[in-house]
């Protein structure tokens, strides 16, 4: 008798967290493309050389086969500088966008057979007014 009456709400209980974590699990895909279509647009770079992931407080850029490949890495700086101030634009009025911590900008030479090799790596941290700036150490 007593398994009956938890099995209902027990029911109910996994029913609502399943929905919520669907909900939740939805939620990053479009803030994902909301922000690479801003750094598309921002960058006037072509789609196919930005990729956006998140966790739940890192968000990693990759840039795959841009010219910066071949530049030096005072120019990705100034690039991540204006990936930085997009990027802390898009977030402003997301859900769950105060939880995003740091930004992971990877430069990435793609070859054919889908390999990459990591060209240059930039890392920037969150401030207290929700920018973001070069981690140096």
């Amino acid at each position: 008798m007593t398994n009956r009456m938890l099995a209902r709400p027990l029911a109910a209980f996994l029913f609502l967290f399943a929905m919520g974590a669907v909900a939740l699990n939805a939620e990053p895909a479009a803030t994902q493309e909301s922000i690479r279509g801003q750094l598309t647009q921002a960058l006037g770079a072509p789609a196919a050389s930005l990729e956006v992931s998140t966790s739940t407080n890192l968000l990693k850029i990759r840039r795959i086969n841009t010219a910066l490949n071949d530049s030096t890495h005072s120019h990705r700086n100034q690039e991540a500088e204006r990936i930085a101030r997009t990027v802390s634009e898009a977030l402003k009025g997301l859900p769950n966008a105060s939880k995003i911590l740091a930004i992971n900008i990877e430069y990435v030479k793609r070859a054919a057979r889908g390999r990459d090799h990591l060209v240059d790596w930039i890392e920037l941290r969150k401030n207290p007014d929700g920018t973001f700036t070069m981690h140096i150490t």
